[in-house]
């Protein structure tokens, strides 16, 4: 991990990333020269660590290039993945208000990336001075409560190839029918609560079938319509 003085095309750079993102979009202009003033800028290597899980949560983040994946041990210590961040998109916002002030996950870069870092102390000031700041950070949450609770019900509900379909066809819509799979197959298996090789076994047949394409993590979408009809079925 290492600090550097970024020029001032970095700095416009993270500007208009913190103006696109919906809890920072549109705040006054005076709040953007703070956010600047006390901004810190990393590189980090690929498969380099930004925190640990149990770490005291005293930063949040931007992520200004690359990918910062995020996950916990389970009980029987595997990884289990909860986010990718990726370009202009926040980290750790929601924990700057957890009671324990403990990061609940690890982070690392999963290719070479640039974030910038701001204390907690100026999120929660922002919170006080503008309080439509803090309406945006509950509406994070509510978001993610849902999906916690959609992801209960699939868990419940979806058969394993509805759960892929679901996967597949969502990071399409950000990265069209060529995707690159955020993360490894065992990794994804254990997202999606599937045994490695039954995920496997269910890609190797989709192949077969011609309903996707590519090796390893980067996929084409052939068949759309059948992925789609694959998750709609009851």
């Amino acid at each position: 991990m290492t600090i550097i003085n970024a020029g001032n095309v970095i700095f416009a750079d993270a500007v208009r990333l913190l103006k696109s993102t919906r809890m920072l979009g549109g705040i006054r202009s005076e709040l953007y020269e703070r956010l600047m003033q006390e901004g810190v800028f990393i590189l980090l290597e690929n498969k380099q660590v930004l925190f640990h899980q149990g770490e005291e949560a005293d930063f949040w983040y931007l992520v200004l290039n690359g990918q910062v994946n995020t996950f916990r041990y389970g009980r029987n210590g595997e990884e289990l993945v909860y986010q990718h961040r990726l370009r202009g998109q926040l980290l750790a916002t929601l924990v700057m208000f957890m009671p324990e002030g403990r990061y609940p996950v690890h982070a690392w870069a999963s290719m070479p990336s640039l974030v910038c870092r701001w204390p907690r102390k100026i999120l929660h000031q922002f919170c006080l001075t503008q309080p439509d700041i803090g309406i945006r950070l509950l509406s994070s949450a509510g978001e993610m409560l849902q999906q916690a609770m959609d992801n209960i019900e699939s868990f419940s509900l979806c058969t394993l190839e509805q759960r892929v379909a679901r996967y597949l066809l969502k990071i399409s819509e950000i990265q069209g029918r060529h995707i690159t799979l955020p993360v490894t197959q065992r990794l994804l298996a254990h997202q999606l609560g599937i045994r490695t090789e039954t995920l496997n076994r269910l890609l190797a047949q989709w192949k077969k079938l011609g309903v996707i394409q590519g090796m390893g993590n980067n996929l084409y979408l052939h068949d759309t319509d059948f992925l789609i009809k694959v998750s709609e079925k009851t």
